[in-house]
């Protein structure tokens, strides 16, 4: 994070948690099916 020691120890635990990347929402990995159409639209191709 690259902050001053007096910085980090200042922080609340709400702006650390912020600061970690804990408090952001996490996106949902694609299901089966998704996966199969997102395949399906780009094969993997040998050039």
């Amino acid at each position: 994070m690259r902050l001053a020691p007096r910085d980090f120890w200042e922080m609340t635990p709400v702006e650390l948690a912020h600061a970690l990347g804990l408090r952001r929402p996490q996106p949902e990995a694609p299901g089966r099916g998704a996966l199969a159409a997102l395949m399906r639209a780009f094969p993997d191709t040998e050039d």
